[in-house]
């Protein structure tokens, strides 16, 4: 057959033709792919996968577990394997990862992952300066209709007294630009105005008001050349976080220094030229001293001189001297209860046989000049570092 018949009964009509799946042909619902989200981020710029996946799973942690592929062209597959898991996603969204927003999407049955519009995400929004007349469940519907499209309302909206604001949630197309406040007027009254925050905004421009890019990046912005141009959207926009953890040292934290001298550690740090003080949780406070910590108790405890006699009768008058002497005879033990401990940073081994002058309180021993390994003998790790 000559090559010019075989083109003759080619046809693109034959494409149009399918096959209709009939009765047992028609594969029922896999149970596998039930519960798959397809979403995409909200940027240009390339998704690290690894980290991503990572940061991802740990945000959500679903006790059935997650299984999350790169599906090609900036889409992802997010496979949950019970229902509960992925609801609580969809649900307690939107979500970001360096900022960007993910938009997600159930995917149905009949549905191709590669061709699912991924436009819309829902946002719970924050309606401010609502009067009394105006807080009911028919006019947030309205709003929420305004904005986008109305979901739902938090149930806590008309219990519990007055709100600062009330809360919807409403299904969003990223390609238009946030609202910011709406008129409202009852029949024969005067028009008020709403204005709205919005609850984990990402990053969005406040030029144009689109979630997805910043100002530098907007197309308005270079049409002015990079010059002045009018920014009626800003970080008002933005709610502020509802679940704000307490500062971190909030309970350390005292009113001023008279409080903090003793009340709860009993211990003062001395003053002293070119001192590096380092505060450590539930140990003592400590000074680093050309290399070694220096601890003393409160004066009102153990009141140590700020300069030490260099004379052998007047270092005795001290009752520190005489603990010392007692403390170096007897180990650790006793030497914890002096006020002065010195502790080598550098964790040399300890040799019981240093020598401490203690008739010339300013002499330091060279270390180095025996055994590298050598240090003042402070006994135990744990006795080192004092318990309050």
């Amino acid at each position: 057959m000559a090559l010019e018949d075989i083109y003759a009964k080619i046809s693109l009509e034959d494409e149009e033709q399918g096959v209709e799946l009939q009765g047992d042909d028609a594969i029922q619902e896999n149970e596998e792919y039930r519960y798959c989200l397809v979403g995409r981020f909200l940027t240009d710029r390339i998704i690290h996968f690894v980290s991503m996946r990572n940061t991802m799973a740990a945000i959500w942690r679903p006790k059935k577990g997650i299984c999350i592929k790169d599906i090609g062209a900036g889409l992802y597959i997010f496979q949950f394997f019970h229902a509960l898991d992925m609801d609580r996603v969809l649900q307690d969204g939107p979500w970001t990862f360096n900022q960007h927003l993910l938009i997600l999407k159930h995917l149905k049955d009949d549905a191709n992952p590669m061709r699912v519009d991924l436009f819309e995400t829902s946002f719970w929004v924050q309606v401010n300066e609502v009067p009394a007349g105006f807080r009911s469940e028919r006019i947030l519907i309205h709003i929420g209709n305004y904005i986008g499209a109305f979901l739902s309302s938090d149930s806590n909206n008309f219990s519990g007294g007055w709100k600062a604001f009330l809360r919807i949630r409403v299904l969003m197309d990223v390609r238009l630009p946030l609202k910011r406040r709406m008129k409202l007027r009852k029949p024969g009254g005067e028009w008020i105005w709403v204005t709205f925050k919005y609850e984990k905004l990402p990053t969005f421009c406040f030029i144009c008001g689109i979630i997805g890019h910043a100002d530098s990046s907007c197309e308005k912005f270079y049409e002015a050349q990079g010059g002045e141009i009018e920014r009626p959207y800003g970080l008002f926009l933005k709610a502020p976080s509802r679940n704000v953890p307490a500062s971190v040292g909030e309970k350390w934290l005292r009113s001023s220094p008279a409080e903090d001298s003793g009340s709860k550690y009993g211990k003062d740090v001395t003053d002293a030229v070119d001192e590096e003080v380092s505060l450590q949780e539930g140990e003592n406070l400590s000074l680093a001293i050309k290399g070694k910590g220096v601890i003393r108790e409160s004066a009102s405890i153990n009141p140590i001189p700020e300069k030490m006699p260099p004379s052998m009768p007047q270092l005795k008058e001290n009752p520190l001297f005489n603990n010392a002497q007692a403390g170096y005879l007897q180990g650790m033990d006793n030497a914890v209860n002096l006020g002065l401990v010195i502790m080598d940073q550098k964790r040399r081994r300890t040799d019981p046989h240093t020598e401490v002058n203690l008739n010339n309180p300013a002499y330091e021993p060279d270390l180095m000049q025996e055994d590298p390994k050598n240090e003042v003998a402070v006994g135990s790790a744990q006795q080192a570092h004092r318990s309050t």
